[in-house]
């Protein structure tokens, strides 16, 4: 549900290279990656910046046509399996993109965005994170426990609201935890955690604690295994493949099977091993059939996501973008 690797490695590295992911390890039968446009706020011009990463996601369907192809429907999604290539998925994080406008979330979805990540660590137009980078950067261990319990915006009440009539899957990693609950109460659609793990297992802020994962389930909604270590692990020194299994079966535990799902975080994250790389996602699957049914790693793997992308789907006319 989630990678950095369309920002953050050169363009001959997406189709094979020395990044967390590629296109070419990327394939397996039914495969499906979010590719996120990831611009941090400092950077501005975050709109017209992201309208160029998006005809960068364009330039590599086109010119890997033999490898991957996007994905703006769940149709798409059973065209790209039919003809065996990776389905790729165009995201945002950072809702700041939009810049406060919601003419630019229309066209944005018009351009293939179908997930936005409403915050990453810096306060925006739609609301707040949950682990502020500037007070990250001067205090990192204290930060990282530091939740933040202001609400959305009214403008990120807007914004949520219009991301359903477009069937835009709103994704809430990074959103402060009074953002959160106001997500879930605001939305008519199955809402994602794209990339947030268990917080009563690893208790940083940027994990979800268990009523928030109890009500995520209760919503449809789901939430996308992260393999950065800081939010996997509970001490430095745990072995990250268990820690990983200890996430995914302590959510199970209290949430149940429907919220189970696969975020990872590639190439937005200090990966180490035996999880570096997507080429070692199948020691996790391995391992989790050690505990759980085959159906119910199935569904944390494909039929969770693709439920929850389902039912994003419009069920209100298109507007022009």
């Amino acid at each position: 549900m989630h990678c950095d690797s369309l920002t953050a490695l050169s363009y001959p590295q997406l189709r094979s290279g020395e990044g967390q992911l590629d296109l070419t390890r990327l394939q397996a039968p039914g495969a499906l990656q979010c590719f996120a446009i990831f611009l941090p706020k400092r950077l501005g011009d975050l709109y017209q910046r992201t309208l160029t990463f998006a005809d960068l996601f364009d330039r590599m369907v086109a010119e890997n046509a033999d490898l991957v192809m996007a994905v703006r429907t769940p149709e798409d999604y059973r065209i790209a399996v039919e003809k065996g290539r990776l389905a790729a998925m165009l995201t945002i994080e950072e809702g700041a993109t939009i810049e406060g406008d919601i003419a630019k979330l229309r066209h944005l979805y018009s351009r293939g965005v179908r997930m936005m990540t409403l915050t990453w660590n810096y306060p925006n137009e739609i609301g707040y994170p949950n682990l502020d980078i500037n007070e990250y950067s001067q205090n990192r261990l204290e930060s990282l426990y530091r939740t933040d319990p202001r609400p959305l915006t009214e403008f990120g009440r807007q914004v949520v609201a219009e991301m359903n009539a477009l069937g835009m899957m709103v994704d809430v990693s990074h959103l402060s935890d009074g953002g959160f609950w106001d997500v879930l109460s605001l939305s008519t659609k199955p809402i994602v955690a794209s990339h947030s793990n268990a917080r009563d297992v690893c208790p940083v802020a940027r994990n979800l604690t268990d009523p928030m994962l109890v009500a995520l389930a209760e919503h449809g909604g789901i939430t996308g295994l992260n393999l950065c270590p800081d939010f996997l692990r509970a001490a430095p020194t745990d072995d990250l493949l268990q820690s990983a299994v200890r996430h995914v079966l302590h959510i199970h535990q209290v949430a149940g099977e429907d919220v189970l799902a696969i975020g990872t975080d590639f190439d937005g994250i200090h990966a180490l091993p035996p999880l570096e790389g997507c080429q070692r996602m199948p020691l996790l699957h391995t391992a989790l059939l050690e505990h759980l049914p085959s159906r119910v790693v199935d569904k944390m793997w494909t039929d969770n996501f693709l439920r929850v992308w389902q039912e994003n789907q419009p069920t209100a006319p298109q507007k022009k973008a």
